[in-house]
């Protein structure tokens, strides 16, 4: 039983950190895309390359 309740953990952990980092990128994408002259969707798409670095 105790293996079920780390997998249970682990999946809960690993939604809050997915949903958190694409409230994030979001975001960003939103304010420098309100700054600059940059799309928005070239902002995103160029913060998701960096984070993989």
């Amino acid at each position: 039983m105790e293996m079920y309740g780390n997998l249970i953990l682990a999946i809960c952990v690993a939604g809050a950190c997915l949903t958190t980092a694409i409230g994030l990128v979001a975001t960003v994408g939103e304010f420098f895309s309100s700054i600059t002259s940059f799309k928005y969707e070239n902002i995103v798409i160029f913060t998701v390359i960096i984070s993989f670095l």
